[in-house]
């Protein structure tokens, strides 16, 4: 089966799990994937890939200038016929578009008879579909193509889902595909965590810098922590953005600058080696109420899971799918609550020994999202999308 990727970008550091869904599809004996983005190619030499074109140069190669003339002058799109025409010579058997920002940055492209007959699946992650992006032309837009009967859906949590639903997607038409775990992520840390009274303790939180990400509340939580309970305690935070000086300041204020490191963007190969080596890892994720936006799934506090790192995630979006239910090597929290946050990492603190005991548990929620089942998923969802379109 030929599946044609449709992505804006590829592959940026924050969409690691598109990256890793391609590779371990490319593994598949009976899929043929290949990758078309419109906008940008990023960190090519880090994540090298074949089959992977620019929807400009494909499009370029399909239309001659003077063809491309003839269609304007006739108010014709040029574009969706060369696309059209590539998917044609491509022999496609399903369009996979990644984010819903693919229906309405690319509805030209989707608005030919040749495309539209094909079936067509969009996975959504949250941001995409939040009141921020989702509204407007946009949601006219994503309205108009989620009404195609060949178009249909792909959510990685329960949350997703009922996100779609809200949107007015049918639930006939969605399907579950969780993001799966690298597999440099399964290999658990040995050590025990700092035990009580012994110096040091070590905190992490891997998350772009902006609002919804919740860093403020890390950042209170953490210098209560210093304050009362250990301060020889060491906070990293990995990624960058914009509300990263904002954070910068408030370490300041709390006198918190010998306390926390700021890593900036780190390449996913090195994660493991950061991340394992934590005592604690914190995901204070919030919901932004002004655009919607919330965290949708939380792979980086999987990865925590899997490297045995005991972690503390908000009540928000698919984090509690993600982490199962609260226990004593993932506690969820309160969203926007500082003390819930301290609380939980005196806790840990305190139990001294959980990374010795909690490799059963980091086993059996990498099994949960492992690459075999997201691949199984995949399979099953492609499948059942073509048997419901006539292929």
């Amino acid at each position: 089966m030929n599946i044609l990727h449709v992505v804006r970008d590829f592959s940026p550091l924050s969409q690691t799990f598109i990256y890793d869904l391609i590779c371990n599809l490319s593994q598949s004996e009976t899929l043929s994937p290949k990758v078309l983005y419109y906008r940008n190619r990023m960190l090519e030499q880090e994540r090298p890939l074949d089959n992977v074109h620019s929807c400009k140069l494909v499009e370029e190669e399909s239309i001659l200038r003077l063809e491309r003339l003839w269609l304007k002058l006739r108010n014709r799109s040029w574009r969706a016929l060369a696309f059209s025409r590539y998917i044609e010579k491509e022999n496609v058997d399903l369009i996979h578009c990644h984010f819903a920002w693919c229906l309405w940055e690319c509805f030209e492209r989707f608005d030919q008879a040749s495309v539209l007959k094909r079936p067509m699946l969009v996975s959504v992650h949250g941001t995409d579909i939040s009141k921020k992006m989702c509204h407007g032309n946009h949601l006219a837009k994503f309205e108009l193509m989620a009404s195609k009967p060949n178009l249909f859906f792909a959510a990685t949590t329960p949350f997703l889902m009922h996100s779609l639903l809200a949107l007015g997607v049918k639930k006939e038409k969605i399907f579950i595909i969780p993001n799966a775990l690298n597999p440099l992520f399964l290999a658990p840390a040995t050590t025990a965590s700092t035990p009580p009274g012994s110096a040091g303790f070590r905190v992490a939180c891997n998350a772009r810098f902006v609002p919804w990400k919740g860093h403020r509340f890390l950042i209170e939580g953490f210098a209560r922590f210093v304050n009362e309970v250990n301060d020889n305690a060491e906070l990293t935070l990995i990624g960058e953005g914009e509300t990263e000086q904002q954070v910068k300041e408030q370490v300041q204020r709390l006198g918190l600058e010998q306390k926390v490191r700021f890593l900036g963007a780190v390449p996913h190969a090195h994660i493991p080696q950061i991340v394992g080596s934590q005592d604690a890892y914190v995901q204070p994720s919030i919901k932004d109420e002004s655009t919607g936006q919330v965290e949708t799934f939380g792979i980086a506090a999987l990865e925590a899971v899997a490297l045995g790192v005991p972690v503390v995630v908000t009540d928000q979006g698919g984090l509690p799918y993600v982490v199962g239910e609260s226990n004593e090597f993932a506690r969820i929290v309160a969203q926007q609550s500082a003390d819930a946050i301290f609380g939980e990492l005196a806790a840990i603190y305190r139990a001294g020994d959980l990374k010795a005991r909690m490799r059963p548990y980091s086993r059996s929620r990498a099994a949960q999202y492992s690459q075999e089942r997201q691949l199984e998923s995949c399979h099953s969802v492609y499948e059942e999308i073509s048997r419901r379109c006539g292929r």
